[in-house]
């Protein structure tokens, strides 16, 4: 899960949209990304590179409760 808070207004903030999105993120909410696979490293140098370190945070969590059956179903998860 990567959670951020960049300002509309700002251009970053769609160039970190696109990246996610490019990274195999799904968009959950207006500022939550969701991915099913491990990809701390990536989301390091992601962070570092766009410099977002204080505005972007990476969450891991084994369940997304109320979401899970939308996210399982967007990346095609059987439900195990």
């Amino acid at each position: 899960i990567f959670i951020f808070d960049i300002p509309e207004s700002r251009k970053i903030r769609k160039i970190v949209q696109r990246k996610l999105v490019a990274l195999g993120f799904f968009k959950l909410q207006r500022s939550i990304y969701v991915r099913p696979h491990p990809c701390e490293k990536e989301m390091d140098e992601f962070i570092y590179q766009f410099r977002i370190w204080k505005q972007g945070m990476l969450l891991v969590s084994p369940t997304l409760g109320p979401w899970e059956k939308r996210v399982r179903a967007y990346f095609l998860m059987d439900n195990e």
